[in-house]
């Protein structure tokens, strides 16, 4: 289709380079500017015949123990604990230490909210760290003032599918005593990386759209056998996951896998433009890992034994190619990008672009008029600042962020299109920023220095 380019305001520029505002077009014009076929932002990872099989499994009998030992055989670390969710693992790692009330935990400054409210139901306060956005690590000069006498915990979360360098991180937790947990949930490539044996305790999630996906399930590797054990008989007394409740979570998900198709998203865009909304909304309720009221009775069961014969399959048949395939395609795309626009997580230590995000001024508009183009993009995130004090970094960052759709699954020609689309649109960088100038300090030169070093 033509290519039309929506400015700030509105304006849609038509090919020939008329410009209209959106109000003025004809009835009925703003459903027939939508595509009929659509590039979802992130695919399930996870092929049919995984989801039947794991079905028929919800009704076998027998016990678990054998899945969790098979489990315990294919991860490379010796602390490994199968949970339902890494909420679940949080959850645990917190009753197992059982910390003073009112003891500071301090946290990367974007997470889910579920995090920092796991942390305050256990009489804990957490404290958010503001990041960088070129690494979407800790900023290590503020993680050290935040330091007090009641400081317990440093919590880092990798984010977008890069790593950052805990190299800072660990030696302040090491000289302050600190315990040190690092949140893998965006970050796992494949078994050879059970994370950084300095932290305490590594956690890695296999939910929805996470890479090799079983839909549910996370894996904690704790490095404190004497921690480790206290955990294990924890969660031991937590009811286990009825069979049936999985059942219904692949049932879910199978049709969710349909709807999540190029046709299907177009057709649930059509619907929810008709219905005087846009589908973002739909999606956004979807992706919600525990909805509703309970959620603390929700995260607190074992996993099923269908779920953990799943997610031994799934981690027994990774193809690790999968992700360095994706690593190369992301960074060109990434490299590319950053001639315009910051890039959060282009100076990850090792970025695998689990997502792909870039920064811009007003966003509204490039993500619709990428979604005319046939590519859902978003706005949305389900990242939230931590703590009650304002982090500017993680605040301006989320208000500047577009998530760009992108998986190996599509071709090479409508990745490049992504990026030329982009890169010619009006959309404009956040105020302040220039290419290769320390406009943001310590984040988006040092970002644009990396890409120009690799492009180079």
């Amino acid at each position: 289709m033509g290519a039309r380019l929506v400015g700030p305001g509105g304006w849609l520029f038509s090919p020939g380079g008329r410009a209209t505002m959106e109000a003025d077009w004809p009835p009925g014009s703003r459903i027939a500017a939508l595509p009929i076929t659509m590039w979802i932002r992130k695919r399930f990872d996870i092929p049919d015949g995984e989801l039947f099989r794991a079905a028929a499994g919800c009704g076998w009998p027998g016990g678990r123990d054998s899945a969790i030992a098979a489990i315990a055989r294919q991860w490379p670390g010796d602390g490994v604990l199968p949970v339902l969710s890494v909420r679940s693992g949080f959850d645990l790692l917190f009753a197992a230490l059982r910390l003073p009330a009112g003891s500071e935990v301090l946290m990367s400054g974007l997470t889910i909210p579920d995090m920092p409210r796991i942390v305050r139901e256990h009489g804990l306060v957490p404290v958010g760290v503001d990041l960088e956005a070129d690494s979407l690590a800790p900023c290590i000069a503020e993680l050290e003032r935040s330091i007090t006498g009641r400081t317990r915990m440093i919590v880092v979360a990798h984010l977008f599918g890069g790593l950052c360098d805990l190299d800072p991180v660990a030696a302040l937790a090491r000289s302050h005593r600190l315990l040190l947990v690092e949140d893998c949930a965006q970050a796992w490539v494949g078994n050879h990386q059970p994370g950084d044996p300095r932290a305490d305790v590594s956690m890695f999630s296999f939910g929805p759209i996470k890479t090799n996906t079983s839909l549910s399930g996370a894996v904690l590797e704790v490095r404190q056998r004497g921690l480790l054990e206290v955990i294990k008989r924890l969660q031991a007394a937590w009811p286990v996951q009825p069979n049936r409740a999985f059942f219904s979570r692949l049932i879910k998900y199978f049709v969710l896998k349909r709807i999540a198709s190029r046709p299907g998203m177009a057709l649930l865009s059509r619907l929810a433009r008709l219905a005087g909304t846009s589908h973002d909304a739909w999606v956004a309720r979807a992706a919600r890992g525990f909805p509703g009221p309970g959620f603390f009775r929700k995260i607190r069961r074992q996993p099923s034994r269908a779920l953990l014969e799943l997610l031994h399959r799934r981690l027994a048949r990774f193809d690790p190619s999968t992700a360095r395939a994706r690593q190369a395609v992301g960074q060109s795309m990434a490299t590319r990008l950053a001639r315009r626009f910051p890039v959060p997580g282009i100076a990850a230590i090792r970025q695998t672009w689990w997502v792909l995000a870039i920064e811009v001024d007003e966003p509204a508009p490039l993500v619709e008029m990428l979604w005319r183009e046939g590519f859902d993009a978003t706005q949305w995130s389900s990242l939230q600042p931590v703590g009650e004090v304002e982090l500017s970094g993680c605040s301006k960052l989320l208000q500047h962020l577009v998530f760009l759709p992108f998986d190996l699954a599509m071709p090479a020609g409508e990745l490049d299109r992504l990026v030329r689309l982009v890169l010619d649109s009006p959309a404009q960088p956040p105020a302040g920023w220039k290419r290769g100038q320390d406009s943001f300090p310590d984040r988006d030169a040092r970002a644009l220095r990396t890409a120009n070093k690799k492009e180079s």
